[in-house]
């Protein structure tokens, strides 16, 4: 049997005035890694201070070295050891629930609950889980939604079920069920999208992601058109997203292989996989229009592709486009002749932009 490796460290709070001196107090005490976050790192500490991690290479030497950093740096210090598995899933850490708009949230397989732990209960491992959400392995028949268990899906307290999700028959034992959340304070009764980051583009966190996830969430307020076309869909997120938010079906293509298996993966756990059509292609692959299109695409794509994918919006139809940076909208909007602008969003420097083909005079 493999013996499992640890990882023994301490920890301490340090005034950012005094870092220095302090990442040199955690080396002088025999550390052989440090890890720092302050307020640009992506896991920040708290304003004014420096978040200070040391690694050692065995518990004696670390039980040692706290004893001389309690004393050299007279703040609290914290140790402990990390062990394989933890270490390896670490990098979760710095995924956190994206809230879109009003009703839709961006959440990670490892952001929800065991059925077996309550909806209420605190989050003793610090990951960030949003509360509401429950990870549920349902034993056939039943599915869990808030605090029912019936043999059908049935609305979470506070707002209906997806309408993706409505006739969706109970899973069998060992498949995974993402139950909608209950009506919390400060978040709502929101729709999770769940999306297991992998290789492909798409993990809700990047402004060109969310520019377009925003306005989704906006126009299902009166209605998403259906079906939609997702072109270089990554992750298929936005695909997922118009399935979640309306009531109809969607073609995602994408040319990149490992793009077209991570969509397929995460429509299975939004159970939409039934009215999701992922294929390896390009708009040219598509035959049909369609009444809403989406493409989150580089420049210089668009410059090469923008002539197709105009071709797939249905007379009457919407397009929205991002993955622009600022100053490039104007030369991209005029490589779509014959639609007009409807709107334009600028986030963190990246646009999108809403447009539309007028339909034919009767």
């Amino acid at each position: 049997m493999r013996k499992k490796t640890s990882y023994p460290w301490i920890s301490a709070l340090v005034p950012a005035s005094l870092a220095e001196e302090s990442i040199a107090a955690f080396w002088d005490s025999g550390a052989t890694g440090l890890e720092t976050r302050d307020d640009e790192t992506l896991d920040q500490a708290p304003d004014g201070l420096m978040f200070i991690m040391g690694y050692y290479p065995d518990a004696k030497t670390r039980d040692r070295a706290r004893n001389k950093l309690a004393k050299i740096l007279e703040v609290e210090i914290r140790s402990g050891e990390i062990r394989d598995g933890s270490w390896r899933d670490s990098w979760k850490r710095f995924f956190k629930p994206v809230e879109v708009g009003k009703r839709l949230v961006v959440v990670y397989p490892w952001h929800l609950r065991p059925i077996e732990q309550s909806v209420n209960s605190d989050d003793p491992a610090g990951r960030g889980v949003p509360p509401g959400f429950r990870n549920t392995r349902t034993p056939p028949p039943t599915i869990t939604v808030g605090p029912k268990k019936t043999g059908k899906l049935i609305a979470a307290p506070g707002g209906d079920a997806p309408k993706a999700w409505r006739g969706i028959s109970p899973l069998a034992g060992g498949h995974t069920d993402w139950s909608p959340p209950m009506k919390r304070p400060g978040l709502g009764s929101r729709i999770p999208l769940v999306i297991d980051p992998g290789q492909a583009f798409g993990t809700g966190g990047h402004a060109t992601t969310l520019l377009i996830l925003e306005e989704l969430e906006a126009m299902s307020r009166k209605g998403l058109p259906s079906p939609a076309l997702d072109v270089g869909s990554g992750s298929g997120i936005l695909a997922i997203a118009t399935l979640l938010l309306g009531d109809g079906k969607c073609t995602a293509v994408d040319n990149d292989p490992e793009a077209v298996e991570a969509a397929r993966m995460n429509a299975r756990l939004n159970h939409v996989e039934a009215c999701l059509d992922v294929r390896k292609g390009t708009a040219a692959s598509v035959r049909r229009s369609f009444p809403l299109v989406l493409a989150n695409l580089e420049y210089r794509i668009f410059l090469t592709e923008a002539e197709r994918i105009a071709r797939r919006v249905a007379a009457g139809g919407t397009l929205l486009i991002s993955g622009l940076l600022e100053g490039q909208e104007r030369d991209t909007q005029a490589l779509f002749k014959d639609l007009h602008r409807v709107k334009m969003k600028v986030r963190d420097g990246w646009v999108m932009i809403k447009l539309s083909r007028h339909s034919p005079r009767p």
